[in-house]
């Protein structure tokens, strides 16, 4: 099932153009043009700020060799606050400072091994499900798509 998403984005002249999407948003554009600025708007003020998660794209990003699964909440946390002991309800209010250091515009970032961590954690967890489930029973359970198959 394809599900899509609207993205309002500010105008210059101060009105609102909503995009619809059923994949990811990328910016694209030449250095100095505004894509962070945008992002950071986009992530830190606007209506849907609490749906965005915006991966920094700096010189900074790396692939990590190997990764360890850890709590699926922890790894989310980790990923979205910059902070994995986030309280319940609390992770907007770390994001500024936990994960952007105050400056989200230009706080070099490596989220990749974050997103590994996330990644790896969700599809260990979705395993696991599966595994108990299919002891259950001995009919045929299916087998769970998770978010790093998706990505895949």
């Amino acid at each position: 099932m394809d599900k899509s998403f609207t993205l309002e984005l500010p105008e210059a002249d101060g009105s609102i153009k909503e995009v619809t999407t059923k994949n990811s948003f990328l910016l694209i554009g030449a250095n100095g043009s505004g894509k962070t600025r945008l992002g950071t708007w986009i992530e830190m003020e606007s209506t849907q700020k609490d749906k965005v998660h915006r991966i920094s794209a700096q010189k900074s990003l790396a692939m990590p060799d190997n990764t360890t699964p850890t709590s699926i909440e922890k790894a989310q946390n980790n990923l979205l606050y910059g902070y994995a002991d986030t309280p319940e309800g609390q992770g907007m209010v770390y994001k500024p400072n936990s994960k952007w250091s105050s400056k989200p515009a230009i706080t070099l970032l490596n989220d990749y091994q974050k997103l590994m961590v996330y990644l790896f954690s969700d599809h260990t967890e979705e395993g696991a499900k599966y595994l108990a489930a299919s002891k259950l029973t001995s009919d045929k359970v299916s087998t769970p798509t998770t978010k790093l198959d998706l990505v895949k």
